[in-house]
């Protein structure tokens, strides 16, 4: 049976904060793995539609009031713009400089406010606010949740309060199979909990998971930035 989520309050101060690290889909500077298969202004188209989506589902919880909602991008020049320009009410802003484990942790220690914080990335094309919600309700009975990806990897990651991120990710081998074991392993002592594993997009092998396949990415992207 499909779940459903009562609307919260409107009030979230100190509530639910949910943050989309995402890369501008910008030609040879995203998806570069997947570019490296079908072209480097698909593989922006793709990852142009993939953060539609998760933006998406994010707009869902936070017009629903499950939470609010925070977008960390880079380059910093594509603030405002694109399908960031559309996310009215989100609090949009660029990525820290470093490896991917300073930047998570940097944008959600801007995002801390004494509630639980989410972070997902915008690779998975089934992400939905429901599963968002999951991890929300699996961090009122333990300290961190993740969402394993089929990859190795995570498409979320979320902690009961700011206070329990780590000092760093350093040493997680991020891009590769182990990036999940050894995020996990930084919150040693914590309760952990996990979600449904997702697929994400990141070589031409993943395209299935969008629906349609490689045949239906077109030939060159569109203008993603007007």
């Amino acid at each position: 049976m499909k779940e459903s989520f009562e609307p919260r309050a409107r009030d979230t101060a100190r509530g639910p904060t949910v943050i989309v690290m995402a890369k501008a889909p910008v030609a040879g500077r995203s998806k570069t793995r997947l570019g490296r298969d079908i072209g480097a202004a698909r593989a922006a188209y793709v990852s142009a539609r993939l953060i539609e989506r998760t933006m998406d589902a994010v707009m869902e919880g936070r017009n629903a009031g499950w939470w609010r909602a925070s977008a960390a991008v880079d380059p910093a020049a594509a603030l405002g713009r694109g399908v960031f320009r559309r996310a009215d009410g989100v609090d949009v802003f660029p990525q820290a400089r470093g490896d991917l484990g300073v930047r998570l942790l940097a944008a959600m220690r801007r995002a801390s406010d004494g509630g639980p914080i989410i972070v997902i990335g915008a690779d998975a094309p089934a992400i939905s606010a429901v599963a968002i919600e999951r991890g929300f309700r699996r961090l009122k009975a333990c300290d961190v949740v993740f969402g394993p990806a089929e990859d190795g990897g995570f498409w979320l990651l979320g902690v009961a309060r700011g206070a329990l991120l780590p000092r760093s990710f350093e040493g997680v081998r991020w891009s590769t199979r182990h990036a999940m074991a050894d995020a996990t392993s930084r919150f040693r002592g914590r309760r952990i909990a996990y979600l449904d594993e997702l697929a994400d997009v990141d070589e031409a092998g993943d395209l299935s998971a969008l629906g349609g396949g490689v045949r239906r990415v077109p030939q060159s992207a569109p203008s993603l930035f007007r």
